[in-house]
């Protein structure tokens, strides 16, 4: 049942032109069996009547402000969320996402180990026609920050490296806020920031967030320019790294090599990037040191061993390989 007593619960959600599904993520938040929260819907200059039903929902619910700003991105409406925000626990969703009703009540109960300052929960996939968990073992743990950056770049590792499958202590949170004009992984880098500033990290594998694919997301998208974005943003993450644990490296390492890997599958396939292959074999070879000795599968590896002999090479076989 839900009840108004704990501590305080902040979730930031930046909304930009989801008025359709943003009821879907609102009434999941304000269903919580944890009724002790305040949400903050950050409206990012939407023009398509989202704005509206922010302010509509900050009508009938004293639980939720309505928070408006010209638009100036993701980043920019979760900062100016955090700003606004006065719970003891911060978290976010996304405006076309949903949440279990008893997520928070679970995270907020895994933080009353005073040690803990993160607590995160399972997550699905969800497309129209199906489902799928990130992470399809079960597991309930207790891990040091290090065990945590770990598992968030492993290969099937638990954690998505997205901010909104969680919730921070404020006192670990501190100051901590999204990295401004980096268009992918800006999630990724706040957790990083987070992670230097927490003593233990709890994980339970119980699904609690429920994540839309829609081919036109932002974290979907591809094209030259998104990919160069989105490479750049990871070349800050690995900036962020430097000094973390060898085998951190090491597989952040793989990780970039992969994303290099999928933008030249895509080039491939829609016979596009023109000059820019050229720049992402340049960044695969760069952090490929480790490949081939690392868990990626056997299909990853040998493209890039082809990636790495020129991209005719690559695109003739990845391309002759999708027709069988």
């Amino acid at each position: 049942m839900e009840t108004r007593s704990g501590p305080l619960v902040s979730l930031v959600v930046p909304v930009f032109n989801q008025v359709a599904l943003l009821p879907v993520c609102v009434d999941s938040i304000l269903a919580q069996t944890y009724g002790n929260l305040e949400l903050l819907l950050v409206d990012d200059g939407s023009s398509d009547g989202s704005a509206a039903l922010c302010a509509a929902y900050a009508e009938r619910d004293s639980r939720v402000r309505a928070v408006h700003q010209a638009n100036a991105g993701i980043s920019a409406a979760r900062n100016r969320g955090l700003e606004e925000a006065r719970g003891d626990f911060l978290g976010f969703a996304d405006h076309d996402d949903w949440l279990e009703p008893d997520m928070l009540e679970r995270l907020v109960e895994d933080l009353e180990d005073p040690e803990v300052d993160l607590a995160i929960c399972g997550v699905v996939y969800e497309w129209p026609d199906r489902s799928k968990p990130w992470f399809a073992g079960v597991a309930r743990d207790r891990l040091t920050p290090a065990e945590a950056r770990r598992e968030m770049f492993v290969v099937a590792g638990r954690f998505t490296g997205f901010v909104w499958d969680r919730l921070v202590r404020r006192s670990a949170a501190g100051g901590v806020r999204f990295p401004a004009g980096t268009a992918l992984f800006e999630d990724l880098l706040y957790d990083l920031d987070v992670l230097a500033r927490c003593r233990a990290v709890s994980f339970d594998s119980r699904i609690g967030y429920h994540w839309r694919q829609r081919a036109e997301s932002t974290f979907h998208a591809h094209g030259v320019e998104r990919v160069r974005r989105g490479l750049d943003g990871y070349d800050l993450v690995l900036e962020r790294l430097a000094g973390c644990e060898p085998e951190v490296l090491l597989l952040a390492g793989d990780a970039y090599v992969l994303r290099c890997i999928e933008a030249l599958k895509a080039f491939a396939v829609q016979d596009d990037g023109g000059a820019f292959v050229e720049e992402v074999r340049r960044r695969l070879k760069a952090h490929g040191k480790g490949f081939l000795r690392g868990a990626a599968g056997r299909s990853d590896k040998v493209l890039y061993v082809l990636a790495r002999l020129g991209y005719n090479v690559f695109r003739v076989a990845y391309r002759k390989g999708r027709k069988h």
